[in-house]
């Protein structure tokens, strides 16, 4: 197990799962009595938009790999200087580790399934439709064939915020399953003050045979538009 006196040097490894069970419980206990650690694991939270902003432009066969890469050397130490510089506050901290909990819960899957089919070599057949509401909300979605499912990737615009979306995947049975979900600011995607629409990623469990269609809807049951497959 790392010594106490070397936690602080855990935050990296913690955010990446490469900590043993042991040194992982170890460096929660530690966590939640050291400040520049909270505040060091908060600014990491920042990655996430980045990779999947990264991802946006892969072909989809390609993303997992890309985002398993390993990082090139230093990078981590040179990330986790860049905060200690620039970000001292540990306001809401407590508040930021349960999002990046629950954020990593559901993303573990997918990011597990990208994983196995990525080193299964599996080939990737894709397919894209859209869906526009009345409201002038738009949607389109990318799927891709994978062993585990389907592969998908929502691009969202037209859309006022604030809002907490998910994006359902519906069988021709009348099944659902959510495949992921976000936060929509004030200024919205694809809007007069946001321009730039949505991109985000997640998967089904559904073939896509098996798929009748997606809605992207608020949290509370609202729908805002619905794409045919």
């Amino acid at each position: 197990m790392t010594p106490p006196c070397e936690r602080h040097l855990d935050v990296g490894a913690y955010v990446l799962g490469a900590l043993n069970d042991d040194d992982a419980t170890a460096f929660e206990e530690h966590l939640a009595v050291c400040d520049p650690c909270g505040a060091e694991l908060e600014s990491l939270m920042d990655v996430e938009a980045a990779l999947a902003e990264f991802a946006a432009d892969l072909p989809p066969g390609q993303r997992a790999d890309a985002l398993l890469a390993p990082p090139e050397p230093q990078l981590l130490d040179r990330l986790l200087a860049d905060v200690r510089d620039t970000r001292r506050t540990t306001r809401h901290r407590r508040l930021y580790l349960v999002a990046a909990a629950v954020a990593l819960i559901i993303a573990g899957p997918v990011v597990t399934a990208l994983a196995t089919s990525s080193s299964n070599g599996s080939t990737a057949v894709s397919a894209t439709a859209s869906g526009t509401a009345p409201a002038g909300v738009r949607a389109k979605v990318t799927m891709t064939d994978e062993s585990w499912g389907t592969d998908l990737g929502l691009t969202l615009s037209g859309v006022h915020g604030p809002l907490s979306c998910k994006l359902v995947a519906v069988s021709s049975t009348g099944a659902s399953q959510t495949a992921t979900t976000w936060a929509v600011p004030d200024a919205g995607y694809g809007m007069p003050g946001m321009p730039k629409p949505l991109t985000v990623w997640g998967g089904t469990g559904f073939s896509r045979g098996q798929i009748d269609h997606f809605d992207v809807r608020t949290l509370d049951g609202r729908t805002l538009v619905s794409v045919k497959e």
